[in-house]
């Protein structure tokens, strides 16, 4: 699941160097043996999902992020997740924002659906869910920016 895969015209890329350590790698959307491949994954159209599939690609060490030291693995992967937890947010922002109209607008029995009470909890219920999202991703980012650790 790589965002924005089929505009950008470089790819950050986990692997292995030759002394068996992780490290991540500059790779050229055009390097031969690369392919990409457009990924529907619930309804995230706006992110432009994609799967990459390596066959062979080869990369010059100098493609190393941070050069001949590299970077902080783990560190960055931690920085990722807090990434995916950002559009997690978005995403269930946006479900709560086609709910409350459509609620609404849908009529049952003469009347909005959300005036039925279990309706109505289950659509506060979301709201609550994702303000706590919202939250816990902002204390996280906190967190990492002020290098105190997530």
């Amino acid at each position: 699941m790589v965002p924005l895969g089929e505009t950008c015209s470089y790819f950050l890329v986990a692997g292995k160097t030759k002394n068996n350590t992780n490290q991540l790698f500059i790779v050229n959307k055009e390097s031969k043996g690369l392919t990409v491949t457009l990924e529907r994954s619930m309804g995230l159209n706006a992110a432009q999902l994609c799967e990459l599939n390596f066959e062979n690609v080869k990369v010059h060490e100098t493609a190393i992020l941070g050069g001949n030291d590299g970077i902080n693995y783990n560190e960055f992967i931690n920085y990722c997740k807090l990434g995916w937890c950002a559009l997690a947010v978005g995403c269930c922002q946006a479900v709560l924002d086609y709910v409350i109209p459509y609620a609404n607008d849908r009529f049952a029995f003469g009347e909005p659906i959300s005036h039925r009470q279990a309706v109505a909890f289950m659509i506060a219920d979301i709201k609550i869910e994702l303000e706590s999202m919202r939250i816990l991703t902002q204390r996280a980012v906190s967190k990492s920016r002020a290098g105190t650790g997530l």
